[in-house]
Order: structure tokens, then C-alpha cells, then sequence
């Protein structure tokens, strides 16, 4: 009897003024181990394929093969993540607020003509978990005066 596994890719990390690495597409492969592979854990290859822009801005495909590490007791149909993989870089718009769709033109899944990926802003604030913090929280509040339930009834017209 063997079990299987599913890799998947993707990362996040923020880059300078606007420039943000966001998540990568996933990628899904299914890895065969047998029982003796799922007990004491395993190394197994995978190959990937990932979409890129050349130095023309054609979208080609690379393939990549990846070592991943089965951790032993791995149960058949669970998944094993791959964190940082892969990554699109995008110069968010200023102004930009959170569910704000962007769509990058032939960025998306490669063909005779590429597709489009689309990407949804998150708005993620960091916490205000030290005394500094929360004094520049309270700063923007003072400066900058901002009422939330105004600002998306004006958004959505009403």
C-alpha cells in the first residue's frame, strides 16, 4: 500500500514603495511513497513547470525539478507545502485599497496567446503590540481624520 502527497509553491514578501512579491501560483504533484517511505520518511524529486516572461515579454514555460522532504507518519492524501517557490512581482497603484482587482496582461497561464492573471489586494496592518506602535497609530488618527463607513458608502455610490 503506498499513500501520496501533494506539493504546492507560493510565498509572500513585501518589497519597498509599492513593489510588493506576492503569492505565487500553486502547484499541485501527486508523489507515490510506499509504506516503509511513509514511516520512516522520504526525499523524493518532483519536477515543476512555471510560467515567466522572457527578455521579449513572451510568457515561456521552465521546468524545474525540486528535492522535497516526506516527513515521516505522512498519511495518504495529505499535503506538503512549499513555501517560496514561486513569485510575481507587482507595483501596486497608490491609493490602492483592499478588494481593488489588478489584472496583468499575458502574465497568466502560457498558450499561443497567454492568459491574464488577476490579482486581488489584501490590506494586511501590522499589529500595534508595543507602546510605539500604538503611538503611531494614534498619530494617523490625529492626522489623518478617516471614517471608514463614510469612505465605502462614497466608493460604492451611495
Amino acid at each position: 500500500p503506498g499513500g501520496n502527497a501533494g506539493g504546492r509553491a507560493g510565498g509572500r514578501r513585501t518589497r519597498g514603495a509599492g513593489e510588493q512579491q506576492v503569492r505565487g501560483e500553486d502547484h499541485h504533484a501527486k508523489v507515490v511513497i510506499d509504506l516503509a517511505d511513509a514511516y520512516t520518511g522520504a526525499t523524493r524529486a518532483i519536477n515543476l513547470r512555471a510560467a515567466r516572461l522572457d527578455e521579449s515579454g513572451h510568457v515561456v514555460t521552465d521546468e524545474r525539478t525540486l528535492n522535497v522532504n516526506i516527513p515521516k507518519g505522512l498519511k495518504e492524501g495529505q499535503h506538503i507545502r512549499l513555501a517560496g517557490q514561486g513569485n510575481v512581482q507587482v507595483k501596486v497603484p497608490p491609493d490602492s485599497q483592499a478588494g481593488r482587482k489588478l489584472r496583468l496582461k499575458g502574465r497568466g497561464i502560457p498558450g499561443e496567446t497567454p492568459g491574464d492573471l488577476y490579482l486581488e489586494i489584501s490590506v494586511v496592518l501590522p499589529p500595534a503590540d508595543t507602546d510605539a506602535a500604538r503611538a503611531v497609530y494614534e498619530t494617523m488618527a490625529r492626522e489623518m481624520p478617516f471614517n471608514p463607513r463614510v469612505a465605502a458608502n462614497t466608493a460604492k455610490g451611495a
